[in-house]
């Protein structure tokens, strides 16, 4: 039903006859379609509409009422009777047109009997309602019986399911006419534009009632397009001569449908025009028929095609060398050809009943199924695998298989096509070469770990011999000399685990070796592939080891002895001679690393023997190319030597590090007499380091060939010390001797400067009033007193006396000291300061001792004024002589200032330190200080230097004073 209520009543019609009858019935009525759209409604009473509809709480119950009417008339009911809670009736009927329920007709809003007023006042003060409006409208509801009201419903139901019929008729009849309209025009769209060739004709009978011809009433363009004729107002026999002589009876076919009313329906060719078609013909009227024609011409030339390519195929398919095969998508063998059948040894007929995971071993089930069902599911377009197929006898064979998916209609059962060929000899080389390449790779695996431990590669060598056979179990170990005792290295994890065995070197006599050990005493590799077989040599399990199944023992020879042994047990299979002959390839190979690895390791050892004793050499040694003279090497002890780091004097020249610099690229002088006639020998030479120091070095060296190279070892030993001890050794017996003749001049001076010193005063004396000859007299008499008293000086400096301590006047030593010194500061145009204080206390010393440390101060001090260049301030020496109280005791100072060029903290930190000097051999040895802190150490005193590069120094030292007299 495609009608609604709404379009088959006429609504106006409708609504004006209920008016009218609700005038004369005073029966309130309405009509509701089935979306609840109301058609028709009169007289609906104001107590409802006005006051139950407008209160929330009444329309609830109003909605309720509504919905249980429309729930029983959905149910199927023919009347619904609702008596509403506010004491109204409602009663329905479902209109039904052509079994469809499409709305329903309602009367209602009634009281079948008075209604008690008193309800109603207490509803109005209930809800507030107007209470005199509320009963105005209670009072205007109709009374009508319940009978009376089943009757007016019946009849006003029945009037509108009339009127609703004749609508639904009248649009059935519209609807039906609109379809023949549309069919028509279709028809006529298909017939004049379609793609099928269309003709009506009236047959023609001869007498007898026979069809010899019929007439062409009409046909369409698509008609003469594909008969190449336009027969329109034509017979057959006209339009397409020859046509009786057709082997195919166009006439006597088509006779038959005009006369008999059959349809038919067939494909054929008409010679006439060289072209097939498919053709359908049915009766019209009688004796006339419409045929339609649609040309299948590429299509039968395709099939024809096909099945050329079919029977082409069949004949491939049964003479192909490889094995050919048709399945269903259960894997079921449908067809074989005789190659399949010589490969697999199946007959075709045993075949049939077989699938192809029948003739696949096991392993390769899971594999195939899942190419299978991609394929199946169109993820893929075919697939290919090699795997070990199930001979009839039952052997195995490796075989390539390759399946594709047939094309066909989708009704049509999925069919596959795969062929099979044997590979055993590809195979068998394909594993040959994975083995070789696995071995190559576990060969190379291991040569990467040369520079491992031997307990690791051994470790490694055994995970590679329990891979390649598949074993759980395993060992590896080595012989001795004698081929008596072998050392295991490495156990498999599972030997580990399932045996008390620790990972450790274990030691075995072979002697006492069980069957393992018949691989070293025939050299041959040992196979047991049933333990529970009688063997020699077989011995019982030991406790704690696990049970044997299967053994395999390799030897490994090297000059006809056996030197090494791997073992393997218990391979799910049996051992095979591809076995032996991958953990023989691989273990020879493997012995070749290890010795290898031995000699590495010896050289090794070697290489860190003499390395050590490079290194470790207390004497400074380097090596350096005879020919370049570049440096190769040296150790620690020569990059402190000279101050250098071991990279800035590796590829140096030798010649850089030497004092005396040859010219540019030449070698230094003993480096060539190294290279000839002084081989082996000490030469004594210079260094120069890095800080700029001079070091006298004694360097013998020798020639060595290294491969293709000749070197010079050289090993240097510091004499700098030595060399300034025996140079101070020599100033000293210096000094005595000058100190000797010293004391020998001032006693030959003495008595001649006494006499002058005498002439002096009686020249003097006799000089009367003559002021030049007495001021002469007098400057004689001076500087007469000033030589005595410098060899009166020169005698006590002279003589030795370092061991005397005595009381002392800091202020005297002081004086002496300038004495010897005065004249070395004045032509330095320096100018000398002193600030020593009155009533300083004595100290016990040896003023020889303090002499020479004030004297060692002020050559310092003029030595550091004289080198500095730039000085703008006046170049100055300040003596400062003070006393103070430290710990309780009183201590004398005295400081020697020079605003000279200063030290830095290196030279200060090692200032002290003998034989260390900043000056030229001329100008001092380096001892100087050094023994300044020895006598002022001896004198229990204090000797502090304080300094800044490039502005100052201040020597200090602190002596006791004497302790004075109680």
């Amino acid at each position: 039903m495609s009608f609604s209520l709404k379009e088959i009543l006429d609504v106006s019609r409708l609504n004006d006859i209920l008016a009218s009858l609700e005038e004369i019935q005073k029966v309130p009525s309405a009509i509701i379609d089935k979306q609840g759209n109301i058609l028709t409604a009169t007289s609906w009473q104001d107590i409802c509409t006005q006051f139950h509809r407008l209160n929330p709480a009444i329309e609830k119950q109003c909605k309720d009422s509504d919905r249980y009417i429309e729930n029983k008339l959905n149910d199927g009911d023919a009347l619904a009777v609702y008596r509403c809670p506010m004491g109204l009736i409602d009663a329905a009927m479902p209109i039904v047109i052509d079994h469809e329920h499409l709305g329903n007709v309602f009367v209602g809003q009634l009281f079948t009997e008075p209604a008690d007023e008193e309800y109603f006042i207490n509803q109005a003060r209930k809800y507030g309602f107007d209470e005199e409006s509320y009963l105005s409208a209670m009072r205007k509801v109709p009374i009508i019986p319940e009978e009376k009201i089943r009757t007016d419903l019946y009849f006003i139901h029945s009037m509108t399911r009339l009127i609703a019929e004749q609508g639904w008729s009248l649009k059935q009849r519209e609807k039906t006419e609109k379809h023949l309209r549309e069919a028509e025009w279709k028809f006529k769209a298909l017939f004049e534009n379609g793609p099928i060739g269309v003709a009506y004709h009236s047959m023609i009978y001869d007498e007898t009632g026979k069809a010899v011809d019929y007439y062409f009433i009409d046909a369409n363009e698509q008609y003469l397009e594909l008969t190449g004729v336009d027969p329109r107002g034509k017979t057959v026999t006209e339009a397409f001569p020859g046509i009786e002589k057709d082997p195919f009876d166009w006439i006597g076919t088509f006779g038959e449908v005009a006369r008999e009313g059959k349809t038919i329906r067939f494909e054929q060719y008409l010679q006439h025009n060289d072209r097939w078609y498919d053709c359908v013909a049915y009766q019209y009227q009688p004796d006339h028929f419409v045929a339609a024609f649609q040309e299948i011409t590429d299509r039968k030339n395709a099939e024809k095609e096909s099945r050329l390519s079919e029977e082409r195929f069949r004949r491939i398919f049964n003479e192909l060398s490889i094995g050919m095969a048709l399945c269903d998508d259960s894997g079921k063998f449908l067809k074989i050809n005789q190659s399949f059948t010589d490969i697999i040894g199946y007959s075709s007929q045993e075949m049939t009943q077989l699938t192809f995971a029948d003739l696949t071993s096991p392993e390769f089930h899971e594999e195939e199924a899942r190419l299978f069902k991609d394929l199946a599911e169109g993820v893929t377009s075919s697939y290919k695998i090699e795997k070990q197929c199930i001979h009839r006898d039952g052997h195995l064979f490796w075989a390539s298989v390759n399946a594709t998916k047939l094309i066909g209609t989708e009704e049509s059962t999925p069919l596959y096509i795969g062929s099979i060929e044997k590979i055993d000899k590809e195979k068998q080389l394909e594993i040959a070469l994975e083995q070789t390449r696995s071995r190559l790779e576990s060969l190379w695996n291991i040569s990467k770990l040369t520079s491992e431990s031997f307990q690791k590669i051994c470790n490694n060598v055994l995970q590679e011999i329990v891979k390649m056979t598949y074993s759980p179990y395993g060992f590896y170990g080595f012989l001795d000399q004698d081929e008596e005792v072998m050392t295991i290295y490495s156990w498999s994890n599972e030997a580990m685990q399932d045996c008390e065995i620790h990972n450790q070197p274990i030691k075995f006599p072979i002697d006492q070796s069980g069957i393992w050990g018949n691989a070293v005493r025939t050299k041959k590799p040992f196979v047991l592939n049933d333990y529970q077989q009688e063997c020699e040599f077989k011995t019982g399990t030991p406790e704690g080891h696990v049970a044997l199944e299967r053994v395999l023992s390799i030897p490994v020879l090297s000059s006809g002895k056996v030197v090494a042994v791997a073992a393997t047990a218990n391979k799910d299979g049996d051992y095979t001679q591809d076995d032996i002959d991958q953990l023989k390839a691989f273990l020879d190979n493997v012995q070749i690393l290890i010795d290898r690895k031995r000699v590495q390791d010896s050289l090794e050892d070697q290489r860190e023997y003499y390395r050590v004793l490079f290194e470790g050499s207390p004497h400074p040694t380097a090596v350096a190319d005879a020919e370049s003279g570049e440096i190769l090497a040296c150790n620690k002890q020569f990059s402190e030597l000279v101050g250098f780091s071991y990279e800035e004097i590796i590829g140096q020249h030798q010649s850089k590090f030497h004092h005396a610099k040859p010219g540019e690229g030449e070698h230094s002088e003993n480096f060539e007499a190294h290279k000839s006639d002084m081989d082996g020998k000490a030469l004594e030479d210079q260094l120069a380091t890095k800080d700029g120091r001079i070091l006298d070095v004694e360097i013998v060296a020798s020639k060595l060939h290294l491969k293709d190279q000749e070197v010079l070892l050289g090993f240097f030993h510091d004499v700098t010390e030595h060399k300034k001890m025996m140079e101070e050794q020599r100033r000293s017996s210096q000094l005595v001797a000058l100190g000797t003749i010293v004391a020998g001049v001032a006693h030959e001076i003495n008595n001649p400067v006494n006499g002058v010193i005498n002439c002096a005063a009686l020249i003097k004396s006799k000089a009367g009033n003559n002021d030049d000859v007495i001021d002469l007299a007098k400057r004689i008499e001076i500087e007469g007193a000033r030589i005595a008293k410098i060899t009166k000086n020169l005698l006590h400096y002279s003589k030795d006396s370092r061991k005397e301590m005595q009381e002392v006047q800091i202020k005297e030593v002081i004086e002496s000291a300038l004495t010897l010194s005065s004249s070395k500061i004045k032509n330095q145009d320096i100018i000398l300061e002193t600030e020593i204080p009155d009533g300083l206390p004595e100290v016990k010393a040896n003023s020889q001792n303090l002499i020479q440390i004030i004297i060692n101060f002020l050559e310092n001090a003029c030595y550091a004024l004289k080198v500095k260049e730039h000085i703008k301030d006046d170049k100055t020496i300040k003596i400062i002589c003070s006393s103070a109280i430290k710990d309780g005791k009183e201590i004398v100072c005295v400081e020697v200032f020079d605003n000279g060029i200063g030290m830095n903290q290196e030279t200060l930190s090692k200032a002290k330190d003998a034989f260390y000097t900043t000056k030229p051999s001329v100008d001092g040895s380096g001892l100087g200080l050094s023994i300044v802190s020895e006598i002022v150490n001896m004198h229990h005193g204090v000797f502090d230097i304080e300094s800044i590069e490039g502005e100052f120094t201040k020597m200090k030292i602190c002596l006791p004073a004497k302790e004075p007299l109680s």
